[in-house]
Order: C-alpha cells, then structure tokens, then sequence
C-alpha cells in the first residue's frame, strides 16, 4: 500500500469573444488531492479525496477519485 499528494491548479486568462474581452469571466482553480495506491495485477487501485483550495467562475466542491492505473509498457 502507498500514498501520493497531488496539487494541480491554473489561472485562466481573460476570454475574448468576438473580439470583446470579459473580465468578469476569467477562471482559476488550485486543488489538493490525497490518494492511497494498492497495487493490483499490472497496475494499481488509487482511492482519495479532491480538495478545492481556490476558484474562480468554476464549480467546486469536494469529490470522491477512484480509479485503476497501469503502465502501457512491457
């Protein structure tokens, strides 16, 4: 069993549409991810929690991650 913390976010620029620019909908996010990794045949399980730290215009809210991963090399 192991563990990892992922932090990942961005900073959108001002969208132009038409040539008009919009300030009031710039996006942004920064989020947190706790996860446990169990290995399992080629890959491994990863279970954790999604944190949102900031936003901007986006939804937010804390989320469940479950996945499987492998490596696609031999």
């Amino acid at each position: 069993m192991g563990y990892k913390v992922i932090a990942e976010g961005w900073d959108g620029a001002t969208p132009v549409v038409e040539g008009i620019s919009t300030p009031t909908a710039e996006r942004a996010y920064a989020q947190v991810m706790p996860m446990l990794t169990y290995p399992l045949g080629r890959g491994q399980i990863e279970a954790g929690i999604r944190v949102p730290v900031y936003g901007r215009n986006l939804p937010a809210g804390q989320a469940l991650v479950l996945g499987y991963f492998f490596d696609w090399s031999l």
